[in-house]
Formats: structure tokens, sequence, C-alpha cells
């Protein structure tokens, strides 16, 4: 009876195999390694089904050893604190780790204080968590007001409490020490004179002496160089008649007076006046 018990399951076995299987792998039992499979399908002892393909998985926790940061411990979470590739179930034991961040006193640049990131900004081989200048630039990070960025000056020309090398108060991308407007957003940094003020900041963006807003009359200008915010007038040469009379004072004013020979009432005293003379020479 026993014997024909496992013939039949034999049978039912082989008959039946499963969906989406490859069914002339073994002599179409479970698929093996690398073969087709569907989600729901079953793979050959130490096999799962991942990603269509079936797969090993030696601690069988769903991880194909190919993916599995554990491969001989089970861990389905694949937590890895240390972000070393190696999970945490299966992290080894650390010997004489006294912070107990998993780093070995030895190679720890802050044996004393847990710093599993080992950040080490002025690379002086000790870690930023305990060293007490993390930017070696002499200044106590309690006391720097850059305490990451190296500026031994200390400068902060605002006056806000964070170095220049560090502040970028007008959002710009660039700190106060690269910033030639510090204070008004200026990316692309324009500086049309060249003179180190930026031009949405600059009130003479061209450098000509002249503020950005002055309006002037629309008369030729040359720069008054001794004294830069006055502005001296050119006037171009006038050609008048010859009687014209021209005042020249803040603007030009010009009084144009009609020749006196064209003047009718002119010529006539002058003509009177010139026989009078006459008249007076001849009776002498």
């Amino acid at each position: 009876m026993r014997r024909w018990t496992l013939a039949a399951l034999v049978i039912f076995t082989i008959g039946t195999g499963c969906g989406g299987c490859d069914d002339d792998s073994a002599g179409g039992l479970l698929p093996g390694i690398g073969e087709a499979c569907g989600e729901n399908d079953v793979c050959a002892d130490g096999l799962i089904c991942y990603n269509g393909l079936c797969s090993v998985d030696g601690d069988g926790d769903g991880i194909p050893d190919d993916f599995d940061n554990c491969v001989d411990v089970p861990n389905p979470d694949q937590a890895d604190t240390d972000d070393d590739n190696q999970g945490d179930a299966c992290e080894p034991a650390v010997v004489d780790d006294n912070d107990g961040d998993n780093i070995t006193d030895t190679q720890d640049n802050c044996p004393g204080v847990p710093n599993p990131s080992q950040n080490d900004t002025d690379g002086d081989g000790m870690g930023d968590d305990c060293d007490d200048d993390d930017d070696g630039d002499g200044v106590l990070d309690t006391d720097d007001n850059c305490p990451v960025v190296p500026n031994p000056d200390q400068a902060d020309r605002n006056n806000d409490g964070l170095g220049d090398v560090c502040s970028d108060p007008d959002g710009d991308g660039r700190t106060d020490d690269q910033d030639n407007c510090p204070d008004v957003s200026n990316l692309n940094q324009s500086d049309l004179d060249n003179d180190g003020l930026g031009d949405v900041c600059d009130a003479d963006r061209d450098g000509d002496l002249v503020d950005n807003l002055s309006t002037i009359a629309p008369t030729s200008q040359t720069p008054n160089r001794k004294t830069p915010t006055k502005m001296v007038k050119v006037t171009p040469a006038i050609t008048t008649p010859r009687a014209a009379k021209c005042a020249i004072s803040t603007q030009l004013v010009c009084m144009a007076h009609p020749p006196v020979s064209s003047h009718p009432r002119s010529s006539g005293a002058s003509a009177s006046r010139r026989a009078t003379r006459t008249r007076t020479r001849t009776r002498s």
C-alpha cells in the first residue's frame, strides 16, 4: 500500500508541475536556479522566485543571496546602520570599542565619543564630535562665527553673527566674501565697469561718474573731473545774424534783434541826423 501511495504522489507532482515554471527543467520538476517563475510559483528547495527568476536564498529570509547583506543570517529588514553593506545582523562584534560606535578604538578618531560617521572637517585626525575647533582656524567652535569654515579673521560685515565666509543673506548662492552685491541677489555677478560693485547695487553702473538715475538736458556732456557729481554743459557754437545778441547762463537764451538797417524808423532817423549835421557844417 505504501508503494502505491508513493507512486501516486510522484505521478501527481510530475503531472501538475507549477504554473509559469520551465517544465523542461530537471525533468519537469520545480524550476531551478535562473529559470523563469511567476509571482506565486514555487521554485526548487533553497530557491525563491525573485524578479521572475528562481534565485538562491541560503538563509531563507526572502532576499536572494545576490542582494542579501547577510547571506547566512536571516535579516529581511536588511538593516545596515553604518552603511558598510554588511547588515547589522551579521556585523562582527567589535573588540575594544569603548564608545560603542562599532569602530575599534585604534581606528576611531573619537574613541571616547560615539561617531560612526568619523567626520573630520579639518583633517587633523580628530573627529568633529570631539574636536573643539572643527575647521582648524584657531578659533574654538563655541566662539567661531563659522565653525566648519576656516575664517581666522571672523569678518562679519553686517554683524549678524555669521561670518562672511559662511553667510549669504541675499540667497544667491554666494557667500558675502565672494559676492559683489552681498545684500542684493545677483546670480550672474555682472559688473559692467569692473569696479568690484555689482551692477544691481552700483549707483554708477558704467563708471562715467554720473549716477544711473540722473536726468540732464539733452546736450553734449563731459564729466567735470574735479567735481565728480557736477556736470559741465558744453554748448555748440552758434551762428546768428550780425545783429543777434546771445547770452548763455544755465540755459541757452538768445535774443535776436533785426539789423538796424532793416528797421524803417531807424533808417529815417539816421538820415535826418546826417542831413542836420551837413547843414550845420555848410553854415559854418
